[in-house]
C-alpha cells in the first residue's frame, strides 16, 4: 500500500517553504508584510505538520483573526 504522507524529514526548509506560502498568500489577496505572531504561527504550522505552501496559507487564512 503506497501513501502519500511525506515524513517531516523531507520537508523543504522553512525559508524557501515560507517564500511560497508568502507567493500563495498574495495570490489570496494578502499583500501585507507577515508580522511577527503571523510569521511564528507559521513557523510552527511548518514544524508540526506537512503542509504544502498552498495548503498553509490556505489555514492561515482560515484560522489567523484579521
Amino acid at each position: 500500500m503506497t501513501s502519500n504522507y511525506n515524513p517531516l524529514s523531507e520537508s523543504q526548509p522553512f525559508g524557501p517553504w515560507l517564500e511560497q506560502v508568502i507567493s500563495e498568500l498574495s495570490e489570496f489577496g494578502h499583500l501585507e508584510e507577515l508580522t511577527i505572531k503571523e510569521r511564528n504561527w507559521l513557523f510552527t504550522t511548518w514544524d508540526k505538520y506537512d503542509l504544502s505552501p498552498a495548503e498553509a496559507a490556505q489555514s492561515f487564512i482560515n484560522e489567523m483573526p484579521d
